[in-house]
């Protein structure tokens, strides 16, 4: 599937994170909230919503899964700050 991510979201991430790093925030918690914010806007085009911190089997808990309509999941996402915290997929 192939989304457009819709300018405006781009936009808006960017005027975020420029509000974040002139406060001095470079870590992945306090950046995290732009770039949900901004993965909540390109889910929407595809009717996907994301949900954070949503356990999976085994235990593990992406940052962010994303969930059609019919509450599939369709993927994931996990960040990683400079520290190299390891991810979902590699516990």
């Amino acid at each position: 599937m192939s989304m457009k991510i819709p300018p405006q979201a781009i936009a808006d991430y960017y005027t975020a994170l420029d509000a974040l790093h002139g406060h001095g925030v470079r870590n992945e918690m306090g950046l995290r909230s732009a770039f949900q914010t901004l993965l909540q806007a390109v889910g929407k085009k595809a009717d996907w919503t994301l949900v954070p911190e949503r356990a999976q089997a085994g235990g593990a808990r992406p940052d962010g899964t994303f969930l059609d309509t019919n509450h599939f999941e369709r993927g994931y996402w996990e960040a990683k700050d400079q520290i190299g915290r390891a991810s979902c997929r590699e516990r």
